[in-house]
């Protein structure tokens, strides 16, 4: 009878508890699942296509030469009813590659500045800047935005300055990434606030600012679309390849 219990009870016994730990790994698998597919749906609900890199013209002796505005591509989606088309062919301080996005609500506009980080040893170019000197421009282009879309000389007043943030990184299969940015916050006196992020690496450095009336201040909706939009930058070598497959996705879609 022991033999018996031995050779059939037990290998049974082992096999349901090896069906319930494969019936428990699915179950787990498909809740992870479900949470990914409701992480896009409110990813793609907040935010829109991931912008180009756009096109500057350059004024030469030999006449104007078009080249591409940021020296690296990048992935990067805005809020979503951002145009990804510029609103002006030239950047803001022409030739500093600071370009303006707007949608059809133009209280909300996005500004994208990128560069090359150039050492202090370096030779300066389009494209190619210290740290310092970057920053110097983007206060530039704010305030040629500012002129050339309110019809106003810029007055920002400093709300908040050098905090140091992080926003997690933006995928359908999460790993935990967090993005580190500069922030300031600036205030105009006219009931507008410009919220600054800046990224910086070894090799690049790139700007978003979120221009939008103070009043929207703190609000949850607002906050929530402006971490996805940080929290899909990326730019890695990966970074081209992830939007080629964002299109085929969104192409294929239906």
């Amino acid at each position: 009878m022991k033999s018996i219990i031995q050779r059939f009870l037990i290998p049974a016994i082992a096999l349901l508890t090896i069906s319930g730990c494969g019936l428990s790994d699915y179950t787990t698998r498909m809740d992870a699942q479900r949470q990914r597919v409701k992480a896009f749906d409110t990813i793609n609900d907040a935010l829109g296509d991931p912008i180009t890199n756009p096109r500057m013209s350059l004024k030469t002796t030999d006449g104007n030469r078009e080249v591409t505005a940021w020296p690296f591509g990048f992935f990067l989606r805005l809020p979503k009813g951002i145009s990804t088309t510029p609103m002006k062919n030239s950047p803001f301080n022409y030739t500093f590659p600071c370009y303006g996005y707007v949608g059809a609500d133009a209280n909300f506009v996005v500004l994208v500045a990128a560069a090359e980080v150039l050492d202090d040893k370096g030779e300066e170019g389009i494209g190619k800047y210290t740290p310092a000197k970057f920053r110097s421009y983007l206060r530039g282009a704010f305030d040629d935005f500012y002129f050339k879309t309110y019809h106003a000389k810029a007055a920002l007043r400093v709300k908040s300055k050098g905090a140091r943030v992080t926003k997690k990184a933006v995928s359908v299969y999460p790993d935990n990434t967090q993005t580190a940015f500069d922030r300031d916050v600036y205030l105009d006196g006219q009931g507008r606030e410009f919220d600054i992020y800046i990224y910086s690496s070894y090799t690049k450095q790139l700007c978003v600012a979120f221009d939008y009336p103070a009043t929207w201040s703190g609000n949850e909706q607002l906050n929530t679309k402006i971490d996805l939009c940080l929290g899909s930058l990326d730019t890695s070598s990966h970074a081209a390849g992830r939007r080629e497959r964002f299109m085929q996705m969104k192409a294929s879609s239906p």
